[in-house]
């Protein structure tokens, strides 16, 4: 790493994380004064322009590639035309232990005096809350899912949207263009006046690449990087940066440009490899980065630029080898499809209902049908019946809620920007929110296999087949917390068979639950042509879903998380590495859009090259399981409770959570807990 690099990484690390208001402000003052005056998607197009035309610009003293979403780096927009902060919300942003950002006195002000009145009632929040019906704000709010989010006639109103949706769509790529030209001329500013040559020469190469992208193509390989970052810049300022934006295959994108350079001499190796450090620079001030892919060739290109660029369902062959991970850990055809994942269901939750005869036992409230007193279950049919019938209520809630959700977004929230990105959209003429990608699709993801598998083998075992306790028994004992219950929260830990451990009496039961869920869920169709499908990862919706969920019979008690992905609850896989991954290769991965597997060993048992070449072979034996992504952390526990007793001294440990890294010390202390408390193997 060169010394330029080291000051920009440096100065990426520990630039505060800000909440910044201009977005915000500049973009309520665009609605108060044009909100009405046009069609949606063409209101959509104009706000994002004025904001490529008035948002700050910055280059750093280093930087290369550049263009931040924010005034500075690590300044974070807020977009209130979605959902707008209270003070509350930037009182406790500001002042929380954890993960904070640092908010200005000018910002509240600004949000307390000019965005917070204007918005009140008209945030895609508030509208979807103020029309979508009880069922589904009350099985909301119990925590049984959370959210996320050809030519006609003349005189055919759908004409006639279609052609306001091309105008907005040309309004937009006129927008970064505008956005890239105001770099150019801050480039050339800073060039005049800088005494430095060779920064000199580097600020005018900078207005260049700004001057010709994203106008026209790039000519070189710096253009081209440039030219990506401006797209990506463009996408998380018109639209919420949670939707986590995939650049797709970055070597592919950039080798063609690489290597004639290379080849002709007007590139080094050393000097790519300084332009793509800086580049990916700008990734760490902004999240979700980006992953690589394959050819149509084969699986797991290679290449000279792959080397220091690294220091799917229902679509074509072609369009799923152009696609790869999208969001965490799932599968997308890049640029072809619109890939929503609506939200995540909580799989205990919903078993709780089944154990309750509908009620909810926190709220007290009917959230589900009455299945019957389970007193008189005789059988673990009877039982699992009950849950099917309570998971199908849910379900049915969840997408009628989500189709209601769709059209709001269609009608009010067009992706205009990132409509011309994605293919198809401009033949027909129809929004990224509106069905115009190639692909829509929508996923649930369902948490707590794990959970829901030990609870119910303890069951089947316990009560239905040994009769050790009774339905009522375990009833009351939930209900209690295991307070008086302890010797059966035991039996259930102890001597049950529990997933993850290779034991087919637990293992079918997963596939029974997994079964459920897919047939479920698995085709129903949504509003814009596609359809839906199941994830198996839970991003940290497991600690909320178990902070919302009471104790289960798996011997969990109350408020604690919930298994997390389809790894096995936590400290409940006892046979070793090779057990969990025998376990989860029994799950059909091929029928969800991705599966979440967690692993957590000690470091030392992966020292020197024979421990390395052990975990490959273990991630190799899983992919003949048809895995679908396994992911590690090597660290053990001591190190864990250190960095919580002294963060100053781990500031950079970075850990795996779910289909993501983070730094170990910004994340909640219930995070931290469940990470902690994840079996450390010992041995592969």
């Amino acid at each position: 790493m060169n010394e330029r690099i080291e000051r920009l990484r440096t100065e990426s690390f520990e630039a505060p994380v800000t909440l910044d208001h201009e977005r915000a402000e500049i973009i309520t003052d665009f609605y108060r004064e044009n909100n009405g005056k046009y069609s949606v998607p063409v209101t959509r197009a104009l706000a994002f322009r004025t904001l490529c035309e008035k948002k700050s610009i910055y280059i750093g003293k280093d930087e290369l590639v550049v263009g931040e979403r924010g005034p500075l780096p690590k300044c974070v927009s807020t977009y209130p035309e979605l959902n707008c902060h209270s003070l509350e919300d930037l009182e406790i942003l500001d002042t929380r232990d954890k993960n904070p950002y640092r908010v200005s006195e000018k910002c509240k002000e600004v949000y307390r005096d000019k965005v917070i009145p204007y918005w009140r009632g008209r945030t895609m929040r508030d509208r979807i809350f103020a029309d979508i019906g009880e069922e589904w704000k009350n099985t909301y709010a119990a925590g049984y899912f959370t959210e996320f989010m050809e030519q006609r006639a003349p005189n055919d109103p759908e004409a006639t949207k279609r052609r306001e949706q091309l105008k907005a769509m040309d309004i937009a790529c006129d927008a970064v263009i505008i956005f890239a030209e105001r770099h150019a001329d801050l480039a050339s500013r800073m060039a005049a006046s800088e005494s430095d040559p060779a920064r000199k020469k580097e600020l005018e190469k900078i207005a260049s690449n700004c001057r010709r992208v994203p106008r026209r193509a790039p000519g070189d390989f710096w253009e081209a990087l440039q030219m990506y970052w401006f797209m990506h810049l463009g996408t998380i300022t018109e639209l919420n940066g949670w939707d986590a934006m995939n650049p797709g295959h970055l070597d592919r994108y950039f080798y063609p440009f690489y290597a004639r350079e290379l080849e002709n001499g007007t590139l080094s190796r050393e000097w790519a490899k300084e332009l793509l450090s800086a580049f990916w620079i700008k990734f760490n001030n902004h999240p979700a980065p980006p992953k690589v892919g394959v050819t149509a060739a084969e699986s797991g290109t290679y290449n000279d630029f792959t080397n220091i660029n690294l220091g799917g369902l229902l679509k074509s062959v072609e369009d799923a080898r152009e696609g790869g991970t999208s969001g965490c850990v799932e599968t997308g055809a890049f640029g072809k499809e619109a890939y929503i994942l609506t939200g995540y269901l909580n799989t205990p939750k919903i078993f709780e209902l089944a154990l309750n005869n509908g009620i909810d036992p926190v709220s007290g409230k009917r959230i589900g049908p009455e299945t019957g007193d389970p007193s008189r279950f005789r059988t673990f049919d009877d039982l699992y019946g009950a849950f099917e019938k309570q998971l199908n209520h849910i379900v049915e809630i969840k997408v009628k809620g989500n189709q209601f959700i769709e059209r709001m977004y269609a009608d009010y929230a067009p992706a205009v920007f990132l409509s011309v990105l994605t293919d198809d959209c401009i033949k027909k003429g129809r929004d990224y929110n509106d069905g115009g990608p190639r692909y829509n699709t929508n996923y649930i993801q369902c948490v707590g296999i794990g959970t829901m598998t030990d609870s119910l083998s303890a069951l089947k075992k316990h009560v239905f087949e040994e009769k050790a306790f009774s339905v009522e028994d375990v009833i009351q004992a939930l209900r209690s917390n295991f307070e008086g219950h302890e010797a059966m929260r035991l039996t259930f830990v102890n001597k049950t068979p529990r997933w993850g451990n290779d034991d087919d009496y637990a293992d079918d039961i997963m596939k029974r639950v997994f079964e459920s869920l897919f047939s479920e869920i698995d085709g129903r169709p949504n509003t814009k042509g596609g359809r839906y499908h199941i994830d198996m990862l839970p991003t940290t919706c497991h600690i909320y879903f178990g902070s919302i969920t009471g104790a289960t019979p798996d011997g969990r008690k109350a408020g604690l998380p919930l298994s997390e992905g389809i790894s096995p609850v936590q400290g409940a896989d006892r046979n070793g590495p090779t057990a969990v991954i025998r376990s989860c290769g029994k799950m059909d991965h091929i029928r969800t859009g991705g599966t979440l597997l967690n692993m957590k060993f000690m470091p030392r048992i992966l020292e020197g090259e024979e421990g390395i070449d052990k975990l490959a072979k273990l991630v190799r034996t899983y992919f003949r399981y048809d895995g679908h992504h396994i992911q590690f952390n090597v660290v053990d526990s001591g190190t864990l409770r250190d960095a919580q007793a002294h963060p100053e001294n781990y500031r950079d440990l970075i850990v795996r959570v779910a289909g993501y890294s983070d730094y170990f010390c910004d994340i909640g202390l219930d995070l931290q807990e469940e990470i902690i408390s994840r079996t450390a193997h010992e041995e592969v």
